[in-house]
């Protein structure tokens, strides 16, 4: 599997510097990890001291494990707009049309386009997948 790092230095006047470190899986962009480490220690580290403390801040989840490796694809879906007023009722209803079309074709919803304004006589919706 090909991954991507990336190393920053964080320089701040309230905390200690810190160098950051993240590696993304290279095809989804999907963090695997991000660390924190103190400059000292990652200087330390470098010049041959081993097992350095860092602090973890984002570690993969099971959920985005089965995104690494795959490709994302976004497909747009237009919906007859719906001649109803009621804010609430609207947006259930969408939903429903939503997740029959999840089942149907096996995407994910992304956005419902249900806080945005819908210009046309269309309902615009987008949905996702990993591949």
């Amino acid at each position: 599997m090909d991954a991507k790092l990336t190393i920053g230095r964080r320089s701040s006047n309230t905390e200690d510097d810190y160098i950051n470190i993240s590696i993304k899986d290279k095809k989804s962009s999907v963090n695997i990890i991000e660390l924190k480490v103190l400059l000292k220690e990652m200087m330390s580290a470098l010049t041959g001291y081993g097992y350095r403390p860092v602090e973890i801040e984002y570690l993969l989840d099971s959920n985005q494990l089965q995104k690494v490796g795959k490709k994302l694809e976004t497909k747009y879906i237009f919906i007859d707009k719906l001649e109803i007023y009621d804010k609430e009722r609207k947006e259930t209803r969408i939903k429903d049309i939503i997740n029959s079309l999840k089942e149907a074709i096996g995407w994910e919803l992304f956005d419902d386009g249900c806080r945005s304004q819908q210009p046309t006589d269309k309902h615009k919706v987008i949905m996702r997948r990993w591949v």
